[in-house]
């Protein structure tokens, strides 16, 4: 199907969705509220299983950097190389299988998902988390497989101004200053980050900075905004991505523009993400070897939703380039357009329904198609089950397609990988507790990986036959926010279990059977009166080829007036471990400081 007609489909199911339109302000889709603003994700919580992290969560849990975020998160797997950099999985895939949106935009990463967590904004700046664990295609198009995680910026509240600093271990030092004030009918968010340490051990100093600026007004049904960031990261990489050279050294610098434009019914936003990545394999001799990657990402989003005849309706368009200019991969452009659409549909007061498709065509390949049916029965009120199907597709990352070394050799004819999503699960909800229960199965078809022959040293990217993954999750949450069972507040308890069967054999794979086997989560926030409040996490992670090891960590903290004073202990037993090769993590560590409000 040429282009030409895949755009004449498109246009119209837009013309019939508009001619069946309702004025209708708001629809509830089992007891949740979706009007036409609403984020892509809020659809998908109507039926599967979406964990959401506010901003409450975040000031209470010991976190220096933006990747802390997502440690202690059911299904979810954080792994640092020290400090600044780590790569995501969800539900057992790698790091390449995985997208970030901010905004409402696709944060892609054309070169590596290696750089897909280092994103042009800091802990401060966000009000709210969303994990869909799971396929998103349908709806983000490309790289969705093992999920999506939707950062909703800062909003302004109220006119303030914060001061927050802090000093930990190995003389490292942290600060933010930002400030929301409403000026006429305009609203404006600006924050400045800093930090700075000597690290750990040889070569893992960094300096890092960021700055974000958001501005927005609404008038009438009007809404507008702009959303911009940067960030300069510069860190020693100790074997980072070789044991043999331990001066590696990096320095990573992004920027994002998002401009939006929305009513009602429709949603436009432009956007631009620019990163650059300089790598240094002798810190102090450059000129021995240097890799620079410069890349831009630019595209235009249209959304259209409102409720027909057929339930609550969107229709939407993303079209944009991916454009590398690297000194080792050379110089690329590609080009993308994303359709999709979706239907929300109460058949019953008992059965919702949610289907939907994407349509992605990209300049190097042939059309992929992500359909997917998510279908929810609703037995009492508080006891849900839904029984989802989805597909979705990653298109092969730079590095892939054009990288080169002594032992590396990728393959520019490799194409994109797709998977099957079946996922089934229940949801039970009291006033104090919820409890959620999920297996799951992901089929992969002509997975990327590096793989080599077992005789051979040499790792060459390919797309192999197959390889199916099978899990299943519990998750318990009590929450009671006045404090009636000896202060407990929160108590977060999941266990979650991955495995993998491959169908080949001839071949060693290089990144696709390295995932968690087991993982399990405890944490607990508990107040003592009107003293101080303290969070605790404990975490047991054994992986598919061996590793194991628990962790530890917890903070307390102390509001007097407009101060919140702190202290925190990241891995509190000092334990040794490692998450990726075998780059040691770093021990305890203990952060202090405090936060003023005005």
């Amino acid at each position: 199907m040429n282009l030409k007609k895949i755009l004449l489909i498109y246009y119209q199911i837009f013309f019939y969705s508009v001619l069946f339109s309702q004025n209708i302000p708001e629809y509830k889709l089992d007891s949740i509220v979706v009007s036409p603003q609403t984020s892509y994700i809020n659809s998908f919580k109507v039926i599967r299983n979406v964990i959401e992290i506010s901003r409450e969560d975040i000031n209470k849990k010991p976190l220096l950097f933006l990747n802390d975020i997502f440690e202690n998160i059911s299904g979810v797997d954080i792994r640092k190389r020290g400090y600044l950099q780590a790569d995501l999985s969800i539900r057992g895939s790698t790091f390449d299988q995985n997208l970030i949106v901010i905004d409402g935009v696709p944060m892609y990463d054309s070169q590596t998902g290696h750089h897909l967590i280092d994103l042009p904004l800091s802990i401060e700046n966000i009000e709210k988390i969303e994990i869909l664990k799971g396929s998103g295609s349908r709806f983000f198009g490309a790289n969705a497989l093992g999920g999506v995680i939707n950062i909703i910026p800062s909003t302004l509240k109220s006119n303030t101004l914060s001061i927050k600093a802090s000093i930990a271990n190995n003389n490292s030092y942290f600060g933010t200053i930002s400030s929301n004030s409403k000026i006429g009918i305009t609203n404006h968010i600006i924050s400045l980050s800093g930090a700075q340490s000597d690290g750990y051990r040889y070569n893992t100093d960094f300096k890092n900075y960021s700055g974000f600026y958001k501005f927005s007004f609404t008038v009438d049904s009007l809404n507008f905004f702009i959303t911009s960031g940067f960030s300069d990261k510069k860190f020693g990489a100790n074997s980072f991505y070789s044991l043999y050279y331990p001066d590696q050294w990096e320095n990573t610098k992004s920027s994002m523009v998002i401009t939006g434009l929305s009513s009602k019914k429709i949603d436009v936003r432009l956007y631009w993400k620019k990163h650059n990545d300089e790598y240094l394999l002798f810190r102090n001799q450059p000129e021995k070897y240097k890799n620079n990657h410069l890349k831009n990402n630019y595209g235009l989003i249209t959304k259209y939703s409102n409720f027909t005849d057929f339930g609550f309706f969107t229709i939407g368009l993303e079209t944009g380039y991916d454009e590398i200019k690297s000194n080792n991969l050379g110089n690329h452009i590609r080009k993308r357009i994303n359709l999709f659409f979706d239907n929300n549909i109460n058949i019953t007061q008992n059965i919702t329904i949610s289907l939907g498709s994407g349509v992605s065509i990209y300049n190097n390949w042939e059309p992929e198609y992500s359909p997917g049916l998510d279908i929810s029965y609703k037995f009492f009120d508080n006891f849900i089950s839904y029984l989802a199907f989805n597909t979705s597709y990653r298109i092969p990352t730079f590095t892939e397609l054009y990288y080169s070394s002594p032992v590396n050799k990728a393959n520019s004819n490799i194409v994109p990988e797709r998977a099957r999503n079946y996922e089934l699960g229940l949801k039970y909800y009291l006033d104090l507790f919820k409890l959620n229960f999920t297996i799951f199965k992901r089929e992969g078809r002509n997975l990327i990986d590096w793989v080599k022959k077992l005789d051979s040293d040499t790792w060459e990217t390919k797309n192999i036959a197959q390889i199916d993954y099978y899990g299943l999750e519990f998750n318990f949450e009590y929450e009671d926010k006045n404090f009636k069972f000896f202060g407990v507040e929160k108590v977060l308890l999941s266990y979650n279990y991955i495995s993998s069967h491959k169908i080949y054999n001839e071949l060693e794979s290089k990144y696709l059977l390295d995932h968690l086997n087991h993982q399990f989560l405890f944490d607990i926030i508990h107040n003592f009166g009107s003293f101080f409040q303290t969070y605790f996490s404990f975490k047991y992670e054994e992986r598919n080829k061996g590793d194991k090891y628990s962790i530890v960590d917890i903070k307390s903290s102390k509001r007097i007036d407009f101060i919140d004073i702190f202290i925190s202990i990241q891995n509190v037993f000092n334990k040794n471990y490692v998450e990726i090769g075998n780059i040691p993590m770093p021990g305890r560590i203990i952060n202090s400081g405090f936060c003023v409000q005005l």
